[in-house]
Parts: structure tokens; C-alpha cells; sequence
């Protein structure tokens, strides 16, 4: 199965959030839109790791390998939303933060159905 991404979230104090879409397909009102070849600058403080291989897929990413995506934060305590699933096929993801710890693992997904964690 493939990993998944189709939203994130991440909380900053109370809540002045950045939130982030992915894929081809337009997000919900007030997510910037990332697309499957959009690599982290510092310029944008946001974006996927070089190395990461991602594929648009409408309103998500996806990918048989790890996927990598960085946003430029201060230091601190985050609340951070994750919505992975699509309509038309199944899914398994694991995510971490900072590369190394674990926040949530293995997490399946049928087509049709969506999880967020």
C-alpha cells in the first residue's frame, strides 16, 4: 500500500495556524496548496525534503517511499493535524516528527475513507 497525505495542520499558540494541502486539486478555503514537486526554501519556510519522491494525486500526495515535508517553525510545542486517505485506493501511514518520533504508526486507510490524527 502507499503513504498518503492529503492535509496538514499545524497549531501555533493559540492556534494562528498554517495549514497546507496538497496535490493538484484545489484545497479548502485558507490552505496554501502544495504541489508534489514543491522542495523546502527557506524563501517559502515550507516544502518537500530533496530526495523525497511524491506523486500528485488530486487532492493528495502519495508515495511507495517516506515522505518528507518541512515547515519552518520557531522552537516549541506544536499541535499538528494529519488527514490521510483518498477516495479510490487504500492506504498505510506512519508519521514522526523530526524525523525520529513516532506520532503515529501504521496508520490504514480504505478507498473512500479518511483518518485524522
Amino acid at each position: 500500500m502507499k503513504t498518503l497525505l492529503v492535509a496538514l495542520i499545524f497549531c501555533m499558540g493559540a492556534c494562528g495556524a498554517e495549514k497546507f494541502s496538497f496535490g493538484t486539486a484545489e484545497g479548502p478555503t485558507g490552505f496554501v496548496r502544495v504541489a508534489a514537486t514543491a522542495l523546502y526554501s527557506d524563501k517559502t519556510g515550507y516544502g518537500f525534503e530533496p530526495g523525497t519522491a511524491v506523486q500528485a494525486l488530486g487532492q493528495a500526495v502519495t508515495s511507495d517511499k517516506p515522505i518528507y515535508f518541512s515547515v519552518t517553525a520557531p522552537e516549541g510545542n506544536y499541535r499538528v493535524t494529519a488527514t490521510f486517505g483518498d477516495l479510490k485506493i487504500g492506504g498505510v501511514t506512519t508519521v514522526k516528527a523530526e524525523l525520529r518520533r513516532l506520532m503515529a504508526e501504521r496508520v490504514e486507510t480504505a478507498a473512500g475513507k479518511f483518518e485524522t490524527r
